[in-house]
């Protein structure tokens, strides 16, 4: 999708400064090159702390912290 097109279907929000696309009809071609367009638009550092924040928030909403999980264990063979 090119700049002009994303610019057309995506307005500016003005609290988060970021594109929302809107589509008078579900296209899930322009979806997904919207959503690649924006991705392609961050740094390296700027993507793996959405996948940071967004696997927290996951851990978060499964109930699982940190402190829940495991200690590694130690298997001795017979």
């Amino acid at each position: 999708m090119n700049e002009r097109s994303v610019r057309a279907h995506a307005p500016l929000n003005k609290e988060t400064n970021m594109a929302i696309l809107k589509l008078d009809k579900h296209d899930e071609d322009k979806e997904i090159e919207f959503e690649l367009d924006y991705l392609m638009s961050l740094t390296t550092a700027q993507r793996f702390e959405m996948m940071y924040q967004k696997t927290m928030e996951i851990l978060i909403l499964s109930g699982r912290t940190n402190a829940d999980r495991k200690a590694t264990e130690v298997i001795k063979r017979q």
